[in-house]
Parts: structure tokens; sequence; C-alpha cells
């Protein structure tokens, strides 16, 4: 499941249902979809065909929309990912209702930009992503970060000597993520510590079949396991050393979040959102995005200084806890709702 719709099931529990009514409409089925019939949480399921190829249909087939709005007198609309921005623009300003954009991603294109002509409120889940929208839409954008649901877990106490654990997450693996990299770091660390790549993700995409490939070519195969998609991912992170996240253009980076709200120390690209999340050396490790060499020095310094160690996944948890919390998440969407609706 994407981090949009964990963001939102989290958000969701908390929200005050005495204030407000919340309706959760879907379009396709899926993990999502399944989630919620099984934790028994109401929605609509509209058997409406979109798809974003074609966006003047899209549009024609999203004004089948302005009915639902004003039968069940809907105020706000609140989207959270890209074709949802597109299909609510519309309607919602058609009906009479407020709609707001979670812009949860960094996408610039065009159309996106396009439809935040219809928003009246547009989220922004980072500085990084706040920077990215345009200037004559910030005067209607606000920051307010993902939320990150604390969880009781302790860090798994292995049995005698083992192998480093070093975490790296992508849904589905993907090049943005920058996974290649991996590879140049493993052929460099593996004359100094035992260690192993645990990768956790979709292997259903062409970058899989590249790092597969990669690794292959160098006799790596004995350095990296795949687990694939997993869900929920905490008890997973929980068995790792050490997240290394290299991303490049990460919006925010709620796995860097995870893991540090479970005490394991992250080592991440100096770049995008990741710097919204980490100081380097206070709560984790930054390091140049495509520099080797860094990402090696900074995995031996975590696994060889323990002071540091501690420091570090200290302050990360007290970072997750205060800066990402649920509570604070939800009351700040409450106060927005309450506020738009008073305007």
């Amino acid at each position: 499941m994407g981090g949009s719709k964990i963001s939102f099931i989290q958000f969701l529990d908390k929200l005050n249902k005495k204030k407000f009514n919340p309706i959760i409409i879907l379009f396709q089925k899926g993990i999502f979809y399944e989630y919620l019939k099984e934790k028994k949480i109401n929605f609509f399921y509209l058997n409406i065909p979109i798809k974003r190829s074609n966006i003047f249909i899209l549009i024609l087939r999203s004004l089948l929309l302005i009915k639902l709005i004003r039968k069940h007198k809907i105020d706000i609309i609140h989207s959270n990912d890209n074709l949802m921005h597109i299909i609510w623009a519309i309607p919602a300003k058609l009906s009479g209702a407020i709609f707001i954009k979670h812009f949860r991603n960094t996408d610039r294109s065009k159309i996106m930009t396009l439809f935040e002509i219809f928003t009246d409120k547009i989220i922004a889940i980072s500085n990084y992503n706040f920077e990215l929208v345009p200037s004559f839409f910030k005067n209607k954008t606000i920051k307010i970060y993902n939320p990150i649901k604390l969880l009781k877990l302790k860090k798994k106490k292995p049995l005698g000597k083992k192998r480093l654990i070093i975490g790296f997450v992508s849904n589905p693996i993907k090049l943005q993520k920058n996974p290649l990299i991996l590879v140049e770091i493993a052929k460099v660390l593996l004359e100094k510590i035992d260690f192993i790549f645990l990768v956790i993700g979709s292997t259903n995409s062409d970058a899989f079949v590249l790092l597969k490939n990669k690794i292959k070519e160098n006799n790596l195969n004995s350095y990296f396991k795949f687990i694939g998609r997993k869900f929920p991912i905490h008890s997973y992170l929980s068995s790792v050393d050490i997240l290394i996240s290299p991303a490049e253009h990460e919006a925010l980076g709620r796995t860097i979040i995870e893991a540090m709200s479970i005490r394991i120390p992250v080592i991440a690209s100096d770049e995008g959102g990741h710097k919204d999340i980490i100081i380097n050396n206070f709560n984790g490790l930054l390091s140049p995005t495509h520099s080797v060499n860094s990402y090696v020095k900074n995995i031996l310094k975590i696994t060889k200084n323990k002071d540091l160690k501690k420091k570090i996944v200290s302050n990360a948890f007290l970072t997750a806890k205060n800066k990402f919390s649920v509570k604070l998440h939800v009351k700040e969407i409450e106060n927005l709702y309450l506020a738009l609706k008073i305007n």
C-alpha cells in the first residue's frame, strides 16, 4: 500500500467523527480496497472507468460526480493522489464544494499545475514539496507533514554473530529511489564488513530487472535478499540494523520516519524532503545522492561508533514522535477544514 493511503488511514482513525463525517470514494479495486473491506471501514465503490491517458474523456466522466456530491451534501473534497486531483477538481467547483489537493509527490507536469486552478487549498508535505508549487499558487498552499503512528516495537536481537543487515525500501523498486547505487556500495563494503542488503518492495518493475542484472554481473547475489512488497512494514524494518535511502527528489520519506520511530539509524541522500526529516549527525546521517564513498563511510561510522548511534536513534525517535505525530497531523487538518468551511 502506498504512503498516501497509509497516511490517510492513520488520519481517518483519529479524525473527530463527531465534527466530521468522512465519506470514502474509490474507483479502483486493489490493496486499499481490500484493506477497507477487511477493517470494515465504510466506503463507496464507483465503477466508473478512469484512465489518465485520455484526459478529455476523464473530465467528461468526472462530471457524473456532481450528482453524488450534491446528494450526500459533501462540503469538502480532499484528494490524495494525481488521478484524484484531476477527477474531483471540476465536479467540486461546479457543485460548490471546497476542494483540497494533498500534494504528496513531486509531479509538476502541466496538467497537474493546470488543475490547481480549481483548488481552494493545496497541502504540501515538506518544505521541498512546498517550494515546487508555482509562486502564483503559494498563497493558497500550506505545509502539513505526513503522520507516522508510533508502535511499541523493539529491535530484534540476533543470536550470536551475524551479518550487518542494511534495509532498502522501494515499492515498487524504481529508479527514482536510486537502487543501482546499492551495487556500487556493496562492491566497496564487502572488503570491510560482512553485510547483506534486505530489499523490501514489489519486484514488478523494469528497475528491478536492471538491479538484478547488475547484481549478477558483479557476482553479488549473496549480498542481496529480496522479500517483495510488505504491509505493514514495521516488523520487517525492525530486523534491519541500518536503513539506507539514497532516493532522488523525494517529497518527504515515510519509510525514513517509520525507521526512526522504532530506533533504526538512517542514512539518506542529502536532498529533497529528506532534509525536512534529518539533521546530519543529530538524528541521522546524510550523504550526497550519488556518492558511493560517503554512503560507505556513513555505514561504517554508524556501525563502529556506538555513542554516535545511541545519540542518533534517540534523537530520531523524538523527531518522529514530536514532528510527525498523528495527533498533530489530524489537528492541523481539522483546523484547516473548519477554517475553510467558515470562510
